[in-house]
């Protein structure tokens, strides 16, 4: 069934293939989702069972309140809990991924939950290189159009998914700007140049674009002369190397983030190292201060709950 709704659309095969998702449930925690489900509805129809409600003592009438409140906010932990499996279509037909348990006291949708294990797996980009589009996107092609490009990304399950065509237009543009490729519109090839405003219906991206010819030297008249840059050859004709562009092979950070920018951090720094292929250790020095003091069963239930269930390993922990 998944396949047939990742492949199909209605009698005909599916177009874009790369923007369809289908999130189906953990068989056991589905079934322990559905034994909740019925405790709440047996605590809530206690409740609203007036003859029986006025029978029950103050303390069991507080018990019930009591559980019927805990069962009912419970019931989106178990949800997330349950619906956990992700299927999108890849090359070799459905590729199932794990979104893994929810961390305790998660007050997120579904939706929103699928979509930041997605950027989290670089899966859901909003930045892209330009050197991605000629490598992934236009592959031998020495040029395409623009809409062609973002269609690719919507149809080939080998793209990563875009959150929206605005991020391969600011791609676009700075391969552009920094002279990776040129962009055809119309009689007009812009290299070199800020060309955002300008990539409406009919653009084509162009991987050697040709440029007009230089003036002769000592001309005026103001006219600016876009130049590729060229390796040049040698004297025995054979191409002369360029500058040698230096690899970083190791990064290291110390730095303090506030609480609230974590995930601008994320997007930020993380991903980007993340798309160049980099394996990333992270080390959090965390302080938590609290003038009405932080409680035991926050630490116990909710952190190391959370710590536990990500597989976080504590190199050291001091309350104080």
């Amino acid at each position: 069934v998944v396949r047939e709704i990742l492949e199909k659309c209605g009698q005909t095969f599916r177009t874009y293939r790369n923007t369809v998702l289908v999130l189906a449930a953990d068989e056991g925690e589905l079934a322990a989702t559905r034994q909740h489900v019925k405790r709440l509805l047996a605590y809530r129809a206690i409740h609203e069972d007036k003859a029986l409600w006025r029978q029950l003592s103050e303390e069991n009438r507080k018990a019930v309140e009591n559980k019927f409140k805990e069962t009912e906010g419970g019931i989106a932990h178990r949800l997330m809990s349950a619906y956990r499996h992700l299927a999108k279509a890849g090359e070799q037909g459905v590729q199932w991924l794990d979104l893994g348990l929810p961390t305790v006291g998660m007050k997120r949708s579904l939706s929103h939950r699928v979509r930041e294990y997605l950027r989290s797996e670089d899966l859901l980009l909003n930045k892209i290189s330009p050197r991605y589009i000629l490598e992934k996107a236009m592959g031998t092609e020495p040029e395409k159009a623009v809409d062609e490009l973002y269609e690719a990304f919507l149809r080939y399950s080998n793209l990563p998914m875009l959150e929206s065509k605005q991020v391969l237009l600011h791609a676009i543009a700075q391969g552009v700007r920094e002279k990776v490729f040129g962009v055809r519109i119309g009689d007009r090839t812009f290299f070199g140049e800020n060309v955002l405003s300008q990539l409406g219906a009919g653009a084509i991206v162009v991987r050697e674009p040709e440029l007009p010819p230089e003036p002769p030297s000592g001309t005026g008249g103001g006219t600016t002369t876009l130049e590729r840059p060229t390796q040049g050859t040698q004297e025995d004709g054979s191409p002369r190397p360029g500058p040698s562009t230096p690899v970083i092979r190791e990064y290291r950070l110390e730095v303090v983030v506030p609480w609230d920018r974590l995930s601008d951090f994320v997007s930020g720094v993380i991903r980007p190292l993340r798309l160049d292929g980099a394996e990333i250790t992270l080390q959090i020095h965390m302080e938590a201060q609290s003038q009405n003091g932080i409680k035991q069963m926050t630490l116990e239930h909710k952190v190391r709950e959370t710590l536990r269930q990500i597989g976080a390993q504590i190199l050291k922990e001091e309350p104080l």
